[in-house]
């Protein structure tokens, strides 16, 4: 895996996590088959949540 780095300001990272949340959200309320296809997005995005929640602080 290649990490990448990039340089986003704080209101750049607050709408990103806004915008993650809510398709995380649409992601965790889906049924049936499509939760099934679901399930990788889910752990990405809140993978991705957690990282820039971590940025966020440090600052």
């Amino acid at each position: 895996m290649t990490i990448k780095t990039i340089e986003m300001s704080n209101k750049e990272i607050t709408y990103t996590l806004i915008a993650l949340k809510k398709y995380e959200k649409e992601l965790l309320s889906q049924d049936g088959e499509l939760a099934e296809d679901a399930g990788n997005d889910i752990i990405f995005i809140q993978a991705i949540i957690e990282r820039l929640s971590q940025a966020k602080k440090k600052e």
